[in-house]
């Protein structure tokens, strides 16, 4: 087994990060052979061609591996119950492998972090139609530029040429936002990758890095450091569904979502998703302000997808040729 390698420090960068070896457009060639396979898995799973959902053929529910239920087949019961027919969860193999079956018929509605939405809002026509509920009601949050309690840095200005600690560059609360607050205040730092949220502010108490970038609910508490700032808020991710499918398989798949919260066994089922309690209504106007911060600094949406650049070109070039249908 290879040993835990420590996380990879880029160079300096300005915003968003466009002249570091990392940027995502660079990354287009790999990207794409990763998606041809996926997406030849994905036509394997799913077989190629799939009618419309009726009460005896199921709805077909996408996810990626963060939001893959603890107990699949009992969350399967609780949607069907309430659905009145069949419907199915299936967990994709990564992100890439769910962007790619978005552009096919083979799913009728996708649970998926924020930024999988809005590209698929952008690429596809998909529309949000429930909104994730966690802990206390609460329907967004925020990431959070944190140091450490025995630090000198006390503001942003401080934090100019310091090393802070990012979870990846896919997200929104632990890089996206929070470059955002950095560039709005004038600030050029050097970013680590630390990969994960828990990896982040570990670098920053061992005093690897000057401050770290984090979900704000992870450090709000914590006695040994101090938040500098926070970013925007941001919505909780999404229930999507395909641009075309049809008003009542839709308002079938609403219903069930909404009823999980209301009996014993739909609570149970759903307790192992992501930390997900509810589903609400929503309306796709709640993720534009999101959108509009991303676009303020010069980004694409589908810089911040994992393979969104190749499936955009492809959608370019070939519309409609992404996957099986």
């Amino acid at each position: 087994m290879r040993a835990a390698q420590p996380p990879r420090t880029l160079t300096r960068v300005t915003g968003m990060g466009e002249e570091t070896p990392m940027n995502p457009i660079r990354l287009r060639a790999p990207v794409s052979m990763s998606l041809v396979s996926l997406i030849a898995v994905v036509a394997a799973l799913t077989g190629c061609h799939r009618g419309e959902p009726n009460g005896a053929s199921p709805l077909i529910v996408a996810v990626p591996p963060t939001h893959a239920p603890a107990d699949r087949a009992a969350l399967e019961r609780a949607l069907s119950e309430t659905a009145g027919g069949p419907v199915t969860i299936r967990v994709l193999p990564s992100q890439e492998a769910l962007i790619a079956l978005a552009g096919t018929k083979q799913a009728d509605a996708y649970l998926t972090p924020l930024f999988d939405y809005l590209f698929g809002a952008h690429e596809y026509g998909g529309h949000a139609v429930l909104q994730a509920v966690r802990a206390g009601g609460s329907r967004g949050y925020a990431g959070a530029i944190t140091v450490r309690k025995d630090s000198p840095i006390r503001d942003l200005a401080a934090l100019a040429g310091k090393r802070v600690a990012f979870v990846d560059r896919y997200s929104t609360s632990g890089f996206i936002l929070p470059v955002r607050t950095l560039t709005l205040a004038g600030t050029e730092v050097e970013p680590v990758f630390a990969g994960t949220p828990a990896a982040a502010v570990a670098e920053l108490r061992a005093g690897r890095v000057d401050a770290a970038a984090v979900r704000a609910n992870l450090v709000a508490d914590a006695p040994d450091l101090v938040v500098l700032a926070t970013t925007d808020p941001i919505p909780n991710e999404p229930v999507w569904i395909r641009a075309d499918l049809a008003p009542d398989a839709r308002d079938r798949l609403v219903r069930a979502f909404e009823a999980l919260s209301t009996t014993p066994q739909g609570r149970a089922a759903l307790a192992g998703v992501a930390d997900i309690v509810s589903f609400v209504p929503v309306e796709p106007e709640v993720f534009s302000a999101v959108h509009d911060a991303v676009e303020q600094t010069g980004k694409r949406v589908a810089d911040l997808v994992p393979g969104g650049w190749w499936v955009h070109h492809q959608n370019a070039v070939h519309p409609g040729d992404l996957g099986p249908y």
